[in-house]
């Protein structure tokens, strides 16, 4: 079984889409001391019990160049909010 194509067909989007995250969230989790780009590139991934984080890196880079204008947006959005606070 390919685990990537399991995953991937597998991922509910409405937990990744809109972004979850709070502003104070956000803000938190970016002054924080941890990288971006921990061992979790999709917490959903991680949810559904993928430990492989390059499994993990490729659904979510693959969720984001599916991800429509709408999708992105609020994230861009979000990210604009977290450099101008």
């Amino acid at each position: 079984m390919n685990n990537f194509s399991t995953l991937r067909a597998n991922i509910n989007r409405r937990t990744i889409f809109p972004p979850a995250l709070s502003i104070e969230e956000a803000l938190r989790l970016y002054n924080s001391k941890m990288p971006f780009r921990s061992n979790k590139d999709c917490h959903e991934c991680t949810r559904m019990g993928e430990k492989n984080t390059r499994i993990s890196a490729c659904v979510a880079s693959h969720l984001w160049k599916e991800a429509n204008f709408q999708e992105k947006s609020a994230y861009t959005d979000l990210a604009q909010m977290i450099k101008n606070f």
